[in-house]
């Protein structure tokens, strides 16, 4: 039978730690959640086995809470997790719903992208008509342009046709009319010109026929460019219906140039007189502006080397002008260090001075402290020794000293006498 899941990984029944014997761990929790490490007995090791075939071949979904149980109590030692079986398959049964839910979002991501994938493959369908209708559409549009092109290479034979009638009257008009050379010149250009726009139509049909050969390989891609090839295939069948309506005014205008040369000769001498005065003053006018041309030419270079020269002169000044003024901004900087190393001298020094103004008001004080002080004891001084003058205790113990003839000299007498008793 086929396997929708693999049980003995999904649960980690296994969890990496069988024996080459394929002996499994107990599933219980010890200390620091680590797992137990006792191998579950070999009665249970296989029914396990069996039971995790079965559980493959069901959906994940359709696993019953007895089933969990079961394998649970089978897959825990019997000496300390077996009491844990419930939380085993708590976890267990979260796991089975993580998993259905993320396969049910699979399968609803497969079928969103096969109903993408058929409406894709309708729109390329549809895509692919399109453009079948549009190719058979310019497979018209060619042929009804080369029928076109076959009706005007049949009125070009026959303008050729027209034109060649046309040299050989001007030929006869040329043996007849030796005076009208330059008109008839005139006439031989007109005919080249006319051939010129004949190949100049001619080269416009060929490069219609490209264009179409391009707008036939860009239709494949977009319908906008198709609408912009029929819109120059109907502009070349304007450009062709004004090259056949100027052909037949050419012709017109031969015939009219023919009956004009035949009946007045007169007329074209003066036009070829007017024509050739009219060429002297084009000509003088011409030399003219060439000489102006060429002067304002002369000009124009000169203005160009000296705004060269003054572009140069300005990129120099501008150099140096840099190089004075890093110069400056490095002096200035220097004068700053020097400002500011002054400036923390002057204020240390003010600093130092006020203390030393602090220190010299605080000794005045104390010195002053200390007259006052010496003046008060000099007073006090001045009265003991009055007081030990006057005192008969004094002047009995200094009898007694000279009876005795002690030769000691007195501490205080006379007023230097010292007495330690008295502070």
């Amino acid at each position: 039978m086929t396997s929708f899941w693999d049980p003995e990984n999904l649960l980690r029944v296994t969890d990496d730690l069988r024996s080459q014997a394929g002996e499994i761990k107990c599933l219980g929790k010890m200390r620091y959640n680590a797992r137990c490490r006792l191998n579950i007995p070999e009665a249970n090791l296989s029914e396990v086995r069996p039971l995790l075939g079965a559980m493959s071949q069901v959906k994940p979904e359709s696993i019953t809470n007895e089933t969990l149980q079961r394998l649970a109590r089978l897959c825990l030692c019997i000496e300390y997790h077996s009491n844990q079986a419930e939380q085993v398959v708590s976890h267990w049964t979260r796991v089975l719903e993580t998993a259905t839910q993320h396969h049910q979002r699979l399968l609803d991501m497969e079928n969103s992208s096969s109903d993408e994938i058929q409406i894709l493959k309708r729109d390329i369908a549809l895509k692919n008509d399109e453009c079948k209708d549009l190719r058979r559409k310019l497979d018209r549009e060619i042929a009804s342009n080369a029928q076109q092109n076959d009706e005007w290479e049949d009125k070009s034979d026959e303008m050729t046709t027209k034109i060649t009638h046309l040299e050989q009257q001007l030929s006869r008009s040329e043996n007849r009319l030796t005076v009208t050379e330059a008109a008839i010149s005139d006439q031989e250009q007109a005919k080249q010109t006319l051939l010129e726009q004949n190949k100049e139509e001619s080269a416009a049909r060929i490069e219609t026929e490209e264009e179409n050969v391009i707008l036939q390989s860009r239709l494949k891609t977009s319908e906008d460019k198709l609408e912009a090839s029929e819109d120059k295939l109907k502009a070349n069948e304007d450009k062709l219906k004004r090259a056949h309506e100027e052909n037949e005014n050419l012709t017109k205008y031969l015939a009219t140039v023919r009956e004009s040369n035949e009946v007045g000769f007169q007329a074209c001498q003066d036009e070829i007189s007017q024509l050739k005065a009219t060429v002297q003053n084009l000509t003088k006018e011409r030399d003219d502006k060439d000489a102006k041309l060429k002067t304002s030419e002369d000009k124009l270079k000169i203005v160009r080397e000296e705004k060269k020269n003054l572009i140069k002169e300005l990129a120099t000044v501008g150099e140096s002008n840099e190089v004075g003024f890093q110069a400056c901004q490095d002096e200035i900087s220097q004068l700053k260090t020097t400002v500011q190393g002054l400036t923390r001298e002057r204020d240390d020094k003010d600093t130092k001075l006020q203390e030393y103004h602090a220190q010299l008001g605080k000794q005045l004080a104390q010195n002053t402290l200390l007259d006052d002080r010496i003046a008060s004891l000099e007073q006090t001084q001045a009265q003991l020794e009055a007081s030990i003058v006057s005192c008969w205790m004094h002047s009995f113990w200094a009898w007694t000293t000279r009876f005795k003839g002690r030769r000691s000299k007195p501490q205080l007498v006379e007023g230097n006498m010292e007495l330690k008793t008295y502070a």
